[in-house]
């Protein structure tokens, strides 16, 4: 049987927020919202980004 799993640390709690990790998320879902619905600005993004966030609890639900 095989498996895959994928382990995402969105609390800091394998890497240090030093790492930089949330930001370098933060900066990739946003150019994949720009790029996969067609927004111009990644200011859009951010904006759309932070509707999701509030309505639904995370971005890429």
């Amino acid at each position: 049987m095989h498996r895959c799993y994928l382990l995402f640390d969105l609390d800091n709690t394998l890497y240090p927020e030093e790492s930089g990790l949330l930001a370098h998320l933060d900066r990739r879902i946003e150019e994949f919202l720009v790029h996969n619905l067609g927004l111009e600005k990644k200011a859009s993004a951010a904006a759309l980004r932070e509707t999701y966030r509030q309505k639904y609890g995370i971005t890429l639900r």
